[in-house]
């Protein structure tokens, strides 16, 4: 991965140097007894990054150096005047001499590494610490829903969370007298009045936690570390589930007492005289609301009858203008004479009718698509090609023919 973008990511995300100070001092009580014990009090730090840890031990008069693989953390380093050598954090440990150092720290480091070699980081560990040395390993919490199913992998070089008992069954198994888990940076201090809701449930354990592990050693030593093993640190998530479990169960008990005082009312007020007192006005109340109700009803019917019937009556207005009902007249024809048409014999008994009717003949064919749908039979006294022509139209016809013949005379 780029360097120079994981440094950049960490200044983002990581939280500015005076926060992350200030996260730290939980653990000047274990290592604060280790400076009278051994006053030439040696600290390694895997995993420097910024230094801000070998800055508070500075602070508080620790010995202490850094290591890390970021040429440009150590640089950061250097501008604070802090001890920092680059190199890869397990190869440094297996440099130094047995019993040499006071702490070995790994701050956000075990989550970047495979297990095997965090397994041999804790023995190396064992191997170079003095005895009653300790071995402080801080990671994220898997336990927090938020932090194991999304924060977690916001660090492309994360490599897998790793659970709190896991990380603590570790150096118990390698040899290390006592093992305490710190759970860390808790959202806000809980109190009575915290409200434990869903979203608590899902982000209110704390979002850290940390590993210290204490290397054996003569009784008077433990002793002065005790005390802040003793003390217990942040929240599980039993114990977050058990507060809203707890909530949520009171809640509950306070909505049925209410609503057992409403009954309790209600009872009263069923029982009092007054309502006894009341009963026609509570009568008439309610039958004028029925009755309101059935007039609405009543009228709501007659507005939905009259909007039917005005739909019809603009629909059949559309069906009975002259212009649709002779349509259907000359439809209805039509299919009147296809049917007269396709029979010998019903077709023979129409045309001894129609042919007493010209008019009515004539009109008929012009109306079955301007042609003539029972054949014309031909006049004795009209010419073949004046057969079609209306009976007016041939009195028109034979007067004309009159006149010219008349004309024709005189000129001779």
């Amino acid at each position: 991965m780029n360097l120079e973008f994981y440094c950049a990511f960490e200044e983002r995300f990581r939280g500015s140097r005076e926060l992350i100070k200030s996260r730290l001092q939980i653990y000047l009580p274990f290592i604060a007894p280790l400076k009278d014990i051994y006053p030439d009090t040696r600290i390694i730090d895997l995993g420097c990054g910024r230094g801000e840890w070998l800055e508070v031990l500075a602070e508080n008069g620790f010995s202490a150096q850094g290591v890390d693989l970021s040429e440009a953390m150590v640089g950061v380093c250097q501008k604070y005047s802090l001890r920092a050598t680059l190199g890869e954090a397990l190869s440094f440990l297996k440099t130094l001499p047995d019993e040499s150092q006071a702490v070995v720290s790994g701050f956000h480091l075990v989550e970047h590494i495979s297990f095997e070699d965090l397994e041999a980081l804790v023995k190396e560990s064992l191997r170079v610490l003095k005895p009653s040395g300790l071995l402080i390993l801080e990671t994220p919490n898997p336990e927090n829903i938020i932090v194991g199913t999304s924060s977690f992998y916001l660090d492309p070089s994360h490599q897998k969370p790793i659970p709190p008992q896991l990380l603590a069954f570790l150096p118990e198994y390698h040899g290390f007298r006592k093992v305490k888990i710190l759970r860390l940076q808790d959202p806000e201090e809980p109190d009575e009045r915290t409200d434990w809701n869903l979203r608590r449930v899902l982000n209110g354990v704390s979002p850290d936690y940390a590993v210290v592990a204490q290397k054996g050693g003569p009784a008077k030593l433990l002793d002065a570390i005790a005390p802040a093993f003793d003390v217990e640190y942040g929240l599980t998530l039993e114990t977050v589930v058990d507060k809203y479990q707890q909530q949520v169960e009171t809640r509950v008990i306070e909505v049925e007492a209410r609503i057992a005082k409403i009954e309790t009312r209600v009872t009263e007020l069923l029982n009092s005289p007054s309502w006894r007192f009341t009963a026609p006005l509570r009568w008439v109340e309610s039958a004028v609301h029925r009755l309101t109700l059935s007039l609405l009803n009543h009228r709501a019917k007659v507005l939905l009858w009259l909007m039917a019937l005005l739909r019809w009556s603009k629909s059949a207005l559309r069906e009975f203008t002259p212009s649709a009902l002779a349509h259907r007249a000359k439809m209805l024809l039509r299919r009147i004479a296809f049917y007269v048409s396709s029979r010998p014999r019903l077709k023979k008994a129409a045309l001894g009718v129609l042919n007493r009717f010209p008019t009515l003949k004539y009109r008929l064919e012009r109306i079955v698509n301007g042609a003539s749908v029972i054949p014309a039979v031909q006049h004795n006294n009209v010419p073949a090609n004046l057969a079609e022509l209306s009976p007016q139209a041939r009195r028109i016809y034979r007067d004309l023919k009159a006149a010219i013949g008349q004309r024709r005379k005189v000129g001779d």
